[in-house]
């Protein structure tokens, strides 16, 4: 057992997280105020200072001995604030372990809603349409940690308007016998590749699908679950549900307003109620010419999809479609309680 001066201690078994990337891994020693970790996704060894204060580097998930929900650390609020800021996701299951935060990540950015088939009539067909046509659209989840719960719950809290995600793994591998990729011979290969060694071909990995499910803004999933599980939100939800689907609840909710913005040439921005709408709105703008005779140049109208979340740090705008759709979330005001804590 490790002791720090503030009386916090840390022991092997224990889990940790840490505090940069959110990566999880277990102590599996302890030695003159050091500890030593072995994360999860990458089965690597690492040293820390056996310190669990604001400024440590890590910080303490769960006791060693814990196995179910109930004897892990919860999320804090501050956590979930600064994880969804940073547009990273976290999940923790009951037997203590959590989902791996990149992987989890990725397959987050990449919902959308469940696509509607396109009709596969020939465009100069005068017969009605039989299936209505819809493009799919992107959406971002703005509650950034997750609990496990059981499919009952799962049922249960989505009837009662509550969110919910499915997570489920595919593993795939190529077997020996299937038709290889063309590949460059060896000359070719020092042609392309100079003196460096070519990456081998991946022959088997993991898939991470995700489906959110959310009562009042629709079914969102990424192309993992639509190739390997099911889309039928009944199906899922009842006991029939397959056993490699995981089912998670929010652990924090801070709420949150969906905006849909056209900013027009000349800066003035108009608010839709809907994404076709502010669809139709942008391509009703023209671009301007501005500028001196000499340096004009054109502007075009912006679209913009943005969540509007009220934190206890304060309000903060989080884009998903725009131009600052790849940046962390930023601050676009204050909240009451803060600004009083200031005075």
């Amino acid at each position: 057992m490790e002791t720090t001066a503030g009386g916090t201690f840390f022991e092997e078994g224990d889990r940790i997280r840490l505090k940069r990337t959110g990566e999880t891994g277990r102590i599996n020693a302890t030695a003159g105020g050091v500890v030593y970790a072995l994360m999860d996704t990458t089965n690597q060894s690492r040293s820390f200072a056996a310190s669990v204060d604001e400024d440590a580097g890590i910080e303490l998930v769960a006791r060693g001995g814990a196995m179910d929900e109930h004897d892990t650390i919860p999320f804090s609020e501050q956590q979930s604030e600064r994880w969804l800021l940073g547009r990273t996701y976290h999940a923790r299951l009951r037997n203590g372990r959590e989902l791996s935060v990149p992987d989890l990540t990725l397959a987050m950015r990449q919902l959308i809603d469940v696509a509607i088939p396109l009709s596969s009539q020939s465009s100069k067909s005068l017969l009605p349409e039989r299936l209505p046509r819809k493009k799919s659209s992107n959406f971002s989840v703005p509650l950034p940690t997750w609990k496990e719960i059981s499919s009952e719950e799962a049922s249960t809290l989505s009837r009662a308007g509550s969110p919910i995600l499915l997570y489920g793994e595919h593993a795939w591998k190529h077997h020996k016998g299937i038709m290889e990729t063309w590949r460059p011979n060896r000359n070719m290969r020092s042609i392309i590749y100079g003196d460096a060694c070519p990456q081998p071909e991946v022959v088997s990995g993991t898939e991470y699908a995700v489906c959110y499910l959310d009562p009042k803004r629709g079914t969102f999933s990424n192309a993992a679950w639509r190739a390997w599980f099911s889309s039928d939100s009944t199906t899922l939800l009842d006991d029939s549900a397959e056993n490699t689907i995981t089912f998670l609840a929010p652990c924090m909710q801070f709420p949150y307003s969906t905006y849909y913005t056209v900013m027009e040439a000349s800066g003035h921005v108009h608010e839709y109620a809907d994404r076709t709408e502010a669809i139709a709105g942008f391509q009703a703008f023209p671009p301007q010419e501005v500028g001196e005779e000499n340096n004009r140049h054109t502007v075009f109208p912006q679209l913009c999809y943005y969540h509007e979340v009220t934190c206890p740090g304060g309000v903060y705008r989080l884009e998903f479609f725009g131009p600052r759709m790849d940046e962390q979330g930023y601050q676009v005001k204050e909240t009451a309680q803060r600004g009083r804590e200031r005075l």
